[in-house]
Order: structure tokens, then sequence, then C-alpha cells
């Protein structure tokens, strides 16, 4: 078994290869575990036909590095440093949630007695069978192939935390998720290759301004087919994601993809990253490649949809007695005022701290306080008030 290690703290979580009893994310309390690799699967109860029914499965985690890549002699891009790995390793672990399986022995195989994995009948069966429990652990795999990963460490003012992308904040996760898929496909179509002979992974990274993302692609097969290592060393990443970039831009922003809110398969989704889908949003995608190369972000593509959306959401709070709710301009900004509270509307890729949010976020909440005597004033992008107004309901009902 190899041991791996997770955070205890909810809002790190990360997994890594050490034996340390610190977090080398955030140098919180950890829990060890062993990480074992199985040899080979076999069905617990009868074996039958394949049916033809594709079995989807648990979600598992997106691939962990076991190594800590340098970034001193790598390739500066834009606000992003990345860097080449030869034949290191990467690993998929499945800690069953943080909750671990508890390992049996049967005969010469190793079961896990867990009703949650098993259909009442087959669970009923392995129950009534006693079994000697011989460990704890999760299960997984390590295999040796090229990575390039990447850190983004020269975001403008406003953006992130002194330069890198803050892993707190709320939308962080998923602009990185959303932007390894276009990576993806970004190098797949460069190479002409199925998207799927490359993985991308994302796990947390300490850097000196902060708790951030580091972000990873590597060749699916073991030992490597090359791929990364190709587009690397012809010296024309850049060109790479800036054309597919280009491409997807007219794409995403026409006509046709206008009523995708976030993601949809004719954008980000596909069978192989449906363990994500949640986290995949289009418009962040673009967000976070124009920033990478740094190329100028296009605020319009979400503060476009302000007055729409500010609209949309008083007419629903005024479903649940928000009388006195009402719209206000905040110098070029939007408010929201109920009572003693303001929502300021912000873009989703702004930081929500006064100390690092944008002149605007300032500008406005200096007149709201200048207008309105102790009011409460709170940053809510978008993007959230969008997809999660309740949560901004809640605030304001308070």
């Amino acid at each position: 078994a190899i041991t791996f290690q997770r955070c205890i703290n909810p809002s790190c979580a990360s997994i890594s290869l050490s034996d340390e009893d610190e977090c080398v994310v955030c140098g919180g309390a950890v829990k060890l575990f062993p990480l074992y690799q199985p040899k080979g699967f076999r069905p617990v109860g009868e074996p039958r036909d394949y049916d033809g029914q594709r079995a989807r499965g648990p979600s598992i985690l997106p691939p962990v590095l076991a190594f800590t890549p340098s970034y001193e002699d790598g390739l500066r891009l834009g606000a992003a440093q990345f860097a080449l790995t030869s034949l290191r390793e990467i690993a998929l672990v499945n800690d069953n949630k943080g909750e671990m399986f508890v390992f049996r022995k049967r005969r010469d195989t190793v079961v896990v007695k867990d009703e949650r994995l098993y259909n009442k009948e087959i669970y009923r069966k392995l129950d009534q069978q006693e079994m000697e429990v011989i460990g704890t652990g999760a299960i997984g795999t390590v295999f040796s192939t090229d990575v390039l990963s990447l850190i983004i460490t020269s975001l403008p003012t406003g953006i992130g935390c002194h330069g890198v992308l803050d892993a707190d904040e709320l939308n962080s996760e998923y602009a990185v998720a959303s932007f390894s898929e276009l990576l993806r496909l970004a190098l797949a179509t460069h190479l002409d290759i199925s998207p799927d002979e490359l993985r991308v992974g994302r796990q947390r990274y300490l850097d000196t301004n902060g708790s951030t993302y580091q972000i990873f692609i590597a060749d699916a097969l073991e030992n490597s087919a090359g791929y990364v290592r190709h587009v690397f060393n012809d010296g024309n990443l850049r060109d790479v994601i800036y054309d597919h970039y280009h491409h997807l831009k007219e794409k995403w922003e026409g006509e046709t993809h206008k009523s995708c809110d976030s993601s949809c398969p004719d954008c980000l989704r596909n069978y192989g990253n449906r363990m994500s889908h949640g986290y995949l949003d289009w418009r962040l995608a673009l967000d976070l490649t124009e920033l990478v190369l740094g190329l100028p972000l296009n605020e319009g593509r979400w503060m476009d949809k302000v007055q729409k959306t500010a609209d949309n959401f008083i007419a629903l709070c005024r479903q649940f007695a928000f009388d006195s709710i009402k719209q206000e301009d905040a110098v070029k900004l939007t408010a929201i005022v109920s009572d003693n509270k303001a929502i300021i509307v912000t873009h989703p890729m702004w930081h929500k701290n006064d100390g690092l949010c944008t002149d605007a976020q300032l500008l406005a909440q200096d007149q709201l306080r200048a207008n309105y005597r102790n009011i409460d004033c709170r940053y809510v992008d978008i993007r959230n008030l969008l997809l999660r107004p309740q949560d901004a309901i809640s605030w304001l009902g308070d």
C-alpha cells in the first residue's frame, strides 16, 4: 500500500501523496490512509452476460499528482507558469468520500461489505457470510506518464489574491475545472486525437500568496504517448490555446448557444467528464482562458446580463413579501436594496474581500453607505445570483 493524506479541513480537503502529519497545502490536520491498487475485480454475485446497458458507477475524485512539479525553469505564458515533467506519477483515488473502505477476506478475494454498493439481494447474501476484517483504506491506481502542469500567479488587480487565483473564492474551482476542459479540448483538437487520450486534474496548491489551484493535463496512457510533450516542445502552446479559444468563443457566444446558462453537450459536457458536469461553465472557461493568455477580460460576457437578472431576482423576491426591495445604480454597478441591506452585483471573477476587490466595487459600496445610514452591503456575483438566488434571498431575509 502507498500512504496518502487527506486534509480534514472541509475548505481544503486536499489529497496528497505524503505520510506527513500536516497538510502539504494548508498546514492543517490530516488523516493518513493507505491506497491499495487492486490487481483486478470479480463479480460478487452470479456472473451474467453483458446486456448492453453501460454501468455508470459512482463518482470518483479527479486524478491527483503524486509529486510536486518544479516551476522555476518552466514556461511563463501570460498569467500562468507551465512545467513539463516526464514520466512522473499521477493517482486515481477512491476513498469512499472520505469514509474509506473496510476490506474483508473471502477465500482468495477481498470484499467490501457495504450495502450502498450492491442491490438488496446480493448484499443480503454477503451479509450472511462471516468474513475477517483485514484492514481499511482507499483503492485506486498510481501510474507514470508525462504531465503538463500550471499555476496561475499573475492575475490583474481585483481578481484573485495578489496574483494567484484564490481557492477560497466561490467560483474559483468552477473556473479551474472549466478551463481544464477547454485546455484538454484545445490540445486534443491540435493533435487530432480523442479528448479521452488526455487526463485533466486539479488540486489545491500552496503558493506564497495563498492557497490556489494547480491544474495538470497528462497522457492517459501509462508511460506516456508523447502528446503533451509534443505540444510543449513545439513552442506553440500559446497559439494552440488561443486558436481554439478564438474558435470556441465565436461558437459559444453565438445565437445558437445563447440558451446555455452554464454548460451543455454542445460546449463543455461529454460522457468522459460526466462526474464534473456540475462544475463546468463555458463563460468561466473563456474568462480564465483570457486571463491565462494575458488578454483583456471581456466583462460584458457576464455584466451585460445584470439588468435582466436583477429584474428577475426582484420579481422573485416580491413573491416572498420583500415589499421594499428595489434596484439602484451604484456608480458603475447595480445594487439591489431591501431595508437596511444591499446586494452589489459583481463579476464572477472579481474578489469579494474589500482589500482585494476592484475599484468599481469599493465605489459602489461607498455610494450606498453615503445614501443609506447603517446599510449592510454584500458582493454577490451575477453567476450565483442566476444559479442560486435562494442564497441571496436568505441573506436579505435574515
